[in-house]
């Protein structure tokens, strides 16, 4: 009867402390937002996300920039900040949940490299037919015919 009052009391400290971090995400945003040079705003919003990477999940770091006013006013942060929440916050279940997320990216060159990141982690794992599959997700033209070369000559 003690252990299992032990084991209920580590997973309430567990899920406890799961939502402190996230929360630190958003007391750090928070404080970042009261930072009066927008410059400072801007890099203060970096070092956030940054600092929390490895402490929220994915969605809720995608949460934040929808929800943060420095990231909303500025093209360049968002992407960037995208890019924190793609490649550092957790892993992928598998190919199309990695090129679903790949979508998030406005940027043509952004969103290539996302779809290539996808490719390189799963490529042991596709067979031709989602190799020219994936391939379809590039924006650039000579970037989607080079995969698709690529998966043509891999499959014979």
């Amino acid at each position: 009867m003690n252990v299992k009052l032990h084991v209920l009391f580590l997973i309430l400290a567990l899920l406890s402390v799961q939502n402190v971090f996230s929360a630190d995400l958003g007391t750090c945003l928070a404080r970042a937002e009261s930072q009066g040079h927008r410059l400072d705003r801007e890099e203060a919003v970096r070092n956030c996300f940054d600092k929390n990477k490895s402490l929220v999940k994915r969605d809720e770091c995608f949460k934040q920039i929808r929800s943060n006013r420095s990231a909303q006013a500025s093209e360049t942060l968002k992407e960037d900040l995208k890019s924190v929440c793609f490649y550092e916050t957790s892993s992928y279940s598998g190919i199309n949940d990695c090129l679903l997320q790949s979508r998030r990216f406005r940027s043509s060159g952004d969103r290539d490299e996302a779809v290539f990141y996808c490719y390189q982690i799963f490529q042991d794992k596709l067979d031709k037919k989602q190799c020219l599959r994936v391939a379809e997700n590039l924006i650039f033209a000579s970037k989607r015919e080079h995969l698709s070369q690529h998966c043509i000559e891999a499959g014979d």
